[in-house]
This record gives structure tokens, C-alpha cells and sequence, in this order.
């Protein structure tokens, strides 16, 4: 995973194995030099930039705060979660093992809703967060309470993707994507080969370009219909567009991919268009 701060300098996870799986994050300057200061003791699960400008490591359940000032890290103020999303108002909405919980900007606790969350809570422009589970999409407003849930038989693992209409797209363990109007009603869902564990990517042009564990990239019409999958050799990750249109993803082979649709879709589009939210990955909400 990477970050680009508002410095310009870039964030990246470094784990190795060595005994056992150890792990850190690493400070970049735009050239590629690194940086001190940099966070190491686990495994690095999110990073990611409140509006603020600190920088969020998350590693092994907490959340630790650095300051781009140079100041580095400061581990008496971290945070309890294991996946963090920022809204302009200085809230942190962060999944924990007993559901969705919201941070104020003193980090103080302001509440928990008590749901089976996993993945990264996505923020829509209204305010309403969503979260995804076990058996369940769940909606919740900005003040803790229940907006709406969707039920369904499968697991929810990445996050979802909203688009500027205020639809919502995610994709399940049970092997389809699901399309879900603002007000939790299903608009439509399109079957994969196989389980569903990336976050779609939204183009302008409302194509939805997802990753499946059977292996492919898929591109499917904002109507629910299939474009095209393009065939690898193992499981495909969250893929991201670039402002030319460029579609990127990592696959289980270790490689990386960079490949043209066809059909121009304008790049990418939304208020949450992907896993991390905007270009940046900054896990920053749009209002």
C-alpha cells in the first residue's frame, strides 16, 4: 500500500519475515530518498491522512499518529481500530472487534455501533458511513445512529465504492457485485467466477472495474452488464485508474499491471471511487 501526504512525500508498508512477519512504514521524499523517522513494531494494515495533515500508521489493532512537521510519531496518542476513514470535521470513523466506532478530534470516543464490520468504513458526501460485514451492508449516520442494512448470505472483506449519484458498489464473498441505491435498495448485481475480495474502481464514464479471485479483471457497465475480464494467473487485487485512463492492479503472481480499455472512461470518478478513497489514498472523506 502507499500514501502521498500533502508534503508530496510518499508512505509505503515494509514487511519481512524473519522468524516471523514484522513489519513498518517507511517515509519517502518525491525523489525516492528516504526519509527518518519512520514507524516500525507490526504488520502495517492502513495508511492513510486525516485532513489535518497527520499521517496514520495502523498496525496490530491501533492507529499511530505522525506528524508530517517532522516532529515523527507519537504513540501515547494512538487510536483503537484496525481500518480508519477521516471526514472534514476532524471525526475518524474506525473499525474495531465490536463494530464501527467514531473518534472527535480531541480522539476521544464520541460513539460505537455495535455491528459486524469489516474492511475499511467508506464516507459518503452526505455524511453516512458505510461498512461492510458478515451477512450484512450496513449504513450509518453521522450521529452513530442506523440508517439502513442490506442483508445477504455472503462476507463483505474490502471496501465499497460510492459514485457521484450516491450509488453504492461492493462485491462479496459469495462471488457477485452488488449495485445499491442510496437508499439501501439493490439496483442490480452481476456474478464473478469466484469470490469477491477487492474494491471496485469507478471510472467517468460509470464503468466498474473489479478484481476476482478466479484470476481476472472486470469491467462491468454501470447497468449491471459485463464488458469484458481480462484473464491473469492469480488472484486480482484492487485495481486504481490513472487520469489517462490507465487501469492498475497487482495480482498473487507479484506482478503489476497497466492496461488501456478500449473504450475511453475518463479516468477515475466518484466519492469514494476506490480502496482509499481518492488518487492520494488518504481514506479521506468527500463533503
Amino acid at each position: 500500500m502507499a500514501l502521498v501526504d500533502d508534503n508530496g512525500d510518499i508512505w509505503c508498508d515494509e514487511t519481512a519475515e524473519v522468524g516471523r512477519i514484522v513489519g513498518g512504514a517507511i517515509e519517502l521524499d518525491p525523489d525516492g530518498h528516504e526519509k527518518p523517522g519512520a514507524v516500525s513494531r507490526e504488520r502495517v494494515s492502513q495508511l492513510s491522512e486525516a485532513y489535518d495533515g497527520t499521517v496514520f500508521v495502523a498496525m496490530n489493532g491501533s492507529a499511530v499518529p505522525v506528524h508530517i512537521d517532522g516532529k515523527g510519531a507519537d504513540l501515547r496518542t494512538s487510536i483503537v481500530g484496525y481500518f480508519f476513514s477521516f471526514a472534514q470535521d476532524g471525526t475518524t470513523y474506525a473499525v474495531v472487534s465490536n463494530g464501527l466506532t467514531a473518534y472527535g478530534p480531541d480522539r476521544n470516543m464520541k460513539w460505537l455501533q455495535n455491528i459486524d464490520a469489516g474492511g475499511e468504513p467508506v464516507l459518503g458526501s452526505d455524511g453516512t458511513i458505510y461498512v461492510g460485514g458478515n451477512g450484512a451492508f450496513t449504513a450509518v449516520n453521522p450521529d452513530g445512529t442506523g440508517k439502513w442494512s442490506f442483508s445477504l448470505k455472503g462476507h463483505i472483506i474490502q471496501s465499497p465504492a460510492i459514485a457521484t449519484d450516491g450509488t453504492v458498489y461492493f462485491g462479496s464473498d459469495d462471488g457477485n457485485l452488488y449495485a445499491l441505491d442510496p437508499n439501501g435498495r439493490i439496483k442490480w448485481k452481476c456474478a464473478t467466477g469466484g469470490e469477491i475480495h477487492s474494491t471496485p474502481a469507478l471510472a467517468k464514464n460509470g464503468t466498474v472495474y473489479l478484481g476476482g479471485t478466479d484470476s481476472n479483471l472486470y469491467a462491468i457497465g454501470s447497468d449491471g452488464k459485463l464488458k469484458w475480464k481480462f484473464a491473469t494467473g492469480a488472484q486480482v487485487f484492487s485495481p486504481t485508474i490513472g487520469d489517462d485512463g490507465t487501469i492498475y492492479f497487482q495480482n498473487g503472481e507479484g506482478k503489476l499491471f497497466a492496461i488501456q480499455d478500449t473504450e475511453n472512461n475518463g479516468g477515475l470518478d466518484g466519492q469514494w471511487p476506490k480502496r482509499g478513497a481518492g488518487s492520494r489514498n488518504t481514506a479521506r472523506g468527500v463533503r
